[in-house]
């Protein structure tokens, strides 16, 4: 996992707002019954759900101080400019970088873990989904499985549940997310 230092600008009760070294700030999915604001604590993310800068909620950048090239996928190290850190970011094989180059990666909130200087976590918040994907109501089943959903970069599914119909391609999801790990 990546660590970095964060500082505490605001507190809710289900969310964080975290600023980073360089003062890009963002909100976290945590609890924040158990954070004060002013607090510094760190924030850590795994290599695998960094993204590419664009995408994320928001983005760190340094020098890349490392490639491995490992077939199905490139682990890029970088320094970090603005904080006493390193970060690992690993990403599909088709990533084009160089050692020297200067690189910006993505940092998604909603993959974000935020630790107590004791390192006890912050429990972790995740809102309810429920959306149509068709209005056909006719003959339906239910199916219920676990099951890993995106949606628009902040929600992920610890378990569904599909009522599917007789008609093809029709389906209605719905799904309660849990505060997830």
């Amino acid at each position: 996992m990546n660590f970095m230092s964060v500082f505490i600008e605001e507190v809710e009760a289900e969310r964080v707002k975290v600023q980073l070294a360089d003062g890009d700030s963002f909100w976290i999915p945590v609890d924040g019954t158990t954070v004060n604001k002013g607090d510094r604590m760190s924030m850590g993310v795994r290599p695998e759900h960094l993204v590419s800068a664009e995408e994320g909620d928001a983005k760190v950048g340094g020098e890349v101080m490392i490639v491995e090239k490992l077939g199905n996928e490139t682990q890029v190290y970088l320094n970090l400019e603005d904080a006493d850190a390193d970060v690992i970011y690993r990403q599909p094989d088709t990533l084009a970088v160089e050692v020297g180059d200067k690189f910006e990666i993505g940092i998604p909130a909603h993959r974000c873990h935020l630790f107590h200087s004791d390192g006890k976590a912050c429990r972790r918040y995740i809102k309810k989904l429920a959306y149509k994907l068709s209005n056909c109501f006719k003959h339906l089943c239910l199916l219920k499985a676990p099951m890993l959903i995106e949606f628009r970069g902040f929600i992920y599914l610890k378990s569904v549940q599909l009522q599917l119909s007789t008609c093809s391609s029709h389906a209605i999801m719905c799904g309660v997310l849990h505060p997830g790990s």
